[in-house]
């Protein structure tokens, strides 16, 4: 189902870390120094620094990873690499919400608050949903894997070795290991738990938004003022339970430390093995299976009562005890079985023992770590017959009526730092007693670390403020540690040393590959009260991303550039790479910049921010979920937006979602709408480079011909290109976003003409023509006109009549029709290439075969008729008068890359249609000559300056020979036809012509005594044709610079009209005047050098 936003509703890796480029903070608090570098530091510095009274000084040293070349960089960008097609529908619900959220953001600060804490809310709900559904398919597999990775961590696989020798029953049945995922079902686990840290993360931000971003207005206050009065004032004998409530409600960083304190007990079910699958674990080691918790030291019990048959025993008190050693090594053994005895008498006990003593702290550890209630873990304790196990832990229990734990706290203190059968032990007592270093030797894993930290420097903090009310409580056992410490209230100082305990855990090996995971980054951001940091740098890392991809990036990603790139790669870079992890970032992006309601004043800091939502937007684009981009675009600033999304639309191809998301942009999110489709064309247009294969002459109509019915060239078959680029298409798709813009007739033709304009200057022939055949103007004008005027017409017909007789709309439509011209031209000159691609199309076949066929194809017939219809707005003059001068500098582009090859190839089709179908068309040719001498067109100027005039006369005088040719061999007479205005080739035969006064022509050659008397055409009624070339010595070297070859002499030959010769270039001389004026006029030739006048001689 399509997600409900307002649409719906209208319409019904990196290993060493970097720098981190530090953003200010809110005012509400300090800015941390120390959050310029998530930096790596010495792993012999303690996470417990300054808290068990040590102070051990801090490495300042960065190490930083160099990459040289191309493989470097893939090798350390490799890590979590996740392509973003693996984007799920989840997105959606995300968008949902946000949208929800965003049309519905109330003005003032603490109902935007408020409205922020159940967006963040049902994220966590959306997140848990995915956790729920997975869980029902793959919870089996994602246990054995979460045992499997706590057995490797917990090291207790050595301990599984039986008294008797027997093999290690460490892979037998319940263990974990060996368990191996492939496939879809190993992506599916990873889905599974990546959800489950999700859940965990947006728990923690909406616990970072309580602590941090709530306004402290009067109603804050107030509520903190009822719960300190629901107190009772603190006295000498108020039990301790109630100092430590009163001491979360009025020391805001001791409230945060138990609020995280709290999550990280919440999370350890999520991220590691639950308790069950720990004592299963632990069972199926020790191979006692679940008798392993009732048995205790039996195997030591049993050792020491066979020695007691043997000998007599000494009291436990006496100096001397027996020398008993253990089965498989000369390790002394207890002789009594009191719970210190180990400890006391410096021994051990049996090998399987020792293991169940390990395993029982084990399991002590772990409860405590899920934060389970006292008398849950006593009862666990009992019902394996350890209950003064949980003896000494019910100081730890909640609820406790004494009036002070301080001592108990000493005393476990203590014990963690010597006399502990092994580490978990010692760990216990450690986290009963806030010895860190204790609790950090079994710590292998981010959160237990942090946990560690979390939990001894709460219980610090609580004995210092228990000093400052109930100073009696501690004067007996405060000894040894040093409580008075400012830097606990210092939330600075507490802020920096967050960010040193995460810096040193991505230096250590058993945490450094886990440290830097997507999640796990954006959670250290957050326990350090970092997030606006977070998203800074993200932006950062992003930006260099991009700049290391560029040369391999095609999609046009809208990324600014931060800083010159290094070689330095910012662990960062994750987030980036992760798809889900971008979403999370994002997502927390735009709540933030809600609450704080206005834009940042920094350029770099603001874009950076939008660094991070553009890089999202992508992620949507590439997974298909485009319908989505226009949410989070209206989330950037106006112009950064319509950047953005210019970039995103050139794979939205299908006309209804294109519809769909015009709609969005203007009635929903209310986008300047224009400005985004003209970014688009924009980029688009810019990606077109010059097709060097083509250029300079992109179309290449005509080839070498040796056949009768061609003037020695022909227009190929297969000319016109067909295959188009990606980019082409994507250009072709774009511009129907123009056509369904509702109204804007500028905008859309504007669009039009600067796409085609674009294709044919850059030799994209066969881009230009599908622009065409998708977009007809005729159909563009009746759209478009209907939308504007309300009436579908053609606007370039003549016959468009005016709507209003004070002549508005008829200026109007004037307006319009000079906004429409250049495609409409750019059209027509598309639409003749296309024509003359048909007439190749039929002649080839019908010139091939044979024998001749009698008659001419109907389809050829159709393709001269419409190669005449297109080529006439262009005999015309075409692309000829703008108001801009880049528009004006393409038109004289485009007139002088492909005018010549349609002229010419116009000429020649004329010829060959003059032999195939009517002789008319030789008269054609002779129209032709004048069309091009006509200055107004510009036709003779392209053709000079393509350097192409001689190429084109040429093929007139084929043209001039066909037609004597014919006459001598034609008994048929030629009947002239009324449109031919006294046109007609009889005025060649020397019969009809003798003794009549006709138009001659003279024209002297070279020394002016030489000259000749040859029969003038007489065109369009002119009687003033007869032509002299004067001056002949002075306009020669023009002439012969003009065109590049030397001037010969007057050539005749049988059946041809009189020529003189320029090198080959042969002139036939019964062209127009105005053809032969043009081609002098065209190299500047005075006109005082051309003289007409009346030569009435006999023949």
């Amino acid at each position: 189902m399509a997600p409900v936003t307002r649409r719906s509703v209208q319409a019904g890796s990196g290993v060493n870390a970097t720098k981190i480029v530090h953003r200010k903070t809110r005012s509400s608090r300090a800015s941390s120094q120390a959050s310029h570098a998530w930096n790596n530091a010495d792993d012999d510095e303690d996470d417990d620094q300054n808290i068990n009274g040590y102070d051990e000084p801090s490495d300042g040293d960065e190490p930083q990873v160099s990459i040289e070349g191309p493989h470097g960089v893939a090798q350390a960008l490799h890590p979590l690499r996740e392509l973003a097609e693996k984007v799920g529908n989840e997105v959606e619900s995300f968008a949902v919400a946000l949208d929800k959220f965003v049309g519905e953001l109330p003005v003032s600060p603490g109902e935007r608050y408020e409205a922020a804490q159940e967006l963040v809310l049902e994220f966590k709900a959306i997140a848990q949903e995915s956790v729920t559904e997975l869980r029902k398919t793959h919870q089996r597999e994602r246990d054995a894997q979460l045992k499997e990775e706590w057995s490797k961590r917990a090291n207790v696989a050595a301990a599984s070795i039986s008294l008797t020798g027997a093999k290690s029953l460490a892979f037998g049945k319940g263990s974990g290991l060996g368990v191996s995922l492939f496939g879809r079902k190993a992506e599916s686990v990873k889905a599974l738990r990546q959800w489950e840290q999700e859940v965990d993360v947006w728990e923690l931000f909406r616990l970072i938004l309580e602590i941090h971003f709530r306004p402290h207005d009067e109603v804050w206050q107030e509520e903190k003022d009822r719960e300190l009065s629901s107190l009772d004032p603190p006295h000498r004998y108020t039990p301790e339970s109630q100092l430590w409530d009163r001491f979360l409600i009025e020391d805001d960083i001791a409230k945060e430390r138990a609020l995280i304190k709290r999550w990280l007990e919440e999370t350890a079910d999520h991220q590691q093995s639950n308790l069950a699958g720990i004592f299963e674990e632990l069972e199926a080691k020790s191979g006692a299976g679940k008798g392993l918790w009732a048995k205790g030291w039996v195997n030591t019990r049993e050792k020491i009562k066979a020695e007691k048959r043997l000998r007599t025993w000494p009291r436990a008190s006496e100096a001397i005890q027996p020398q008993i050693r253990r089965s498989d090594n000369e390790d002394l053994l207890v002789t009594t079985l009191d719970p210190d005895a180990m400890s006391r008498q410096q021994r051990t006990t049996e090998k399987p023992d020792q293991f169940f003593e390990r395993a029982f702290w084990i399991a002590c550890w772990d409860m405590l770590r899920r934060g389970k209630p006292w008398n849950e873990i006593r009862q666990w304790c009992e019902e394996h017959g350890q209950g003064w196990r949980a003896v000494i832990m019910n100081k730890a229990g909640d609820g406790s009526d004494v009036l002070s734990n301080a001592a108990w706290r000493k005393m476990c203190f203590l014990a963690s730092q010597s006399g502990c059968s092994n580490e978990y032990e010692a760990a216990v007592y450690g986290l009963l007693g806030g010895n860190v270093k204790a609790v950090q030797k079994i710590c292998s894993t981010v959160d237990d670390n942090i946990y560690a930290y979390y939990n001894g420097i709460l219980i610090r903090q609580f004995d210092q403020y228990l000093q400052k009310v109930a100073p009696n409580s501690l004067t007996a056992c405060s000894g040894g540690r040093a409580l008075v410490d400012e830097s606990f209230q210092d939330p600075e100082q507490a802020q920096q040393a967050i960010t040193d305990l995460v810096i040193r855990l991505r230096s250590k090996p058993n945490t450094q590959a886990e440290s830097v995971q997507p999640l796990k980054i954006i959670q250290s951001y957050l326990l350090a009260n970092e997030t606006e940091s977070l998203i800074n740098t993200l932006g950062y890392a992003i930006s260099d991303l991009e700049a290391r991809t560029r040369a391999d990036n095609t999609e046009g990603v809208v990324i600014q550039q931060m800083r010159p790139l290094t070689d330095v790669v910012m662990p960062e870079t994750e987030i980036a790479l992760d798809s889900n992890a971008l979403r999370i970032v994002s997502h927390i992006c735009i709540i933030l910049s809600s609450l704080r309601g206005t834009s940042l004043e920094d350029d770099l800091e603001r874009n950076a921010e939008e660094n991070v939502i553009v890089a999202y937007m992508q992620k949507l684009r590439e997974a298909g979920k485009r319908d989505l981009l226009i949410l989070y675009a209206s989330q950037l600033d106006r112009e950064r937006s319509i950047e953005a999304l210019g970039h995103m639309l050139h794979d939205v191809t299908q006309e209804s979602e294109q519809i769909e998301m015009l709609k969005l942009m203007t009635d929903s999110y209310h986008l300047d709408t224009t400005f985004v489709l003209t970014q688009h064309l924009y980029w688009l247009v810019s990606t077109l480079g010059i097709d060097e294969e083509t250029n300079y002459r992109p179309l290449k109509i005509l080839e070498e011909s040796g056949e009768r019915y061609h003037p020695g060239q022909r227009i190929k078959p297969d000319f016109l290109p067909n295959e188009m680029t990606q980019r082409e298409l994507e250009l072709v798709r774009g511009l129907k976003w123009f056509v369904l813009l509702e109204g804007h007739w500028d905008l859309t033709f504007w669009a039009l003409s600067l796409a085609m304009r674009t294709c044919l200057i850059n030799g994209r022939v066969a881009c230009a023509l599908e622009i065409v055949r998708e977009h007809p103007f005729i159909d563009i004008s009746r759209r478009k006109s209907h939308q504007t005027i309300k009436r579908a017409i053609n606007i370039m017909e003549d016959t468009v009549p005016a709507l209003s007789e004070d002549g508005k709309e008829r200026r109007h439509l004037e307006w319009m029709k000079r906004q429409a011209r250049t495609y409409y031209e750019l059209e027509q000159l598309m639409m003749v290439v296309e024509a003359m691609a048909q007439w190749a199309f039929h002649e080839d076949p019908y010139v091939s075969k044979l024998p001749k066929p009698t008659s001419v194809p109907i389809g050829l017939k159709q393709a001269k008729t419409e190669v005449d219809e297109y080529m006439a707005p262009l005999l015309n003059g075409i692309l000829r008068n703008s108001n801009q001068t880049d528009e004006l500098r393409d038109f004289e582009q485009i007139r002088k890359m492909y005018l010549p090859e349609i002229v010419i190839a116009y000429q020649v089709f004329l010829y060959t249609a003059g032999s195939l179908i009517t002789r008319d068309c030789f008269l054609e040719s002779m129209d032709l000559s004048v069309s091009v001498a006509n200055e107004k067109n510009g036709l003779a100027a392209a053709l000079v300056v393509a350097g192409r005039m001689r190429e084109l006369v040429t093929s007139f005088a084929y043209s001039s020979k066909a037609i004597l040719t014919l006459k001598a061999t034609n008994t048929k007479p030629w009947r002239a036809k009324k449109d031919r205005e006294g046109r007609d080739p009889s005025i060649w035969d020397d019969e009809q012509a003798r003794g009549q006064k006709i138009h001659s022509q003279r024209i002297w050659i070279g020394n002016r005594k030489e000259w000749r008397i040859i029969p003038w055409l007489r065109l369009h009624g002119d009687p003033e044709l007869p032509v002299i070339v004067e001056e002949w010595y002075e306009t020669r070297e023009k002439m012969q610079n003009a065109f590049g070859f030397e001037w010969g002499a007057v050539q005749e030959q049988p059946g041809f009209p009189p020529t003189f010769s320029i090198g080959g270039f042969a002139v036939m001389l019964g062209l127009s005047r105005q053809l032969l004026a043009g081609i002098i006029g065209a190299v500047n030739v005075r006109s005082d050098f051309i003289h007409a006048y009346d030569a009435n001689l006999d023949w």
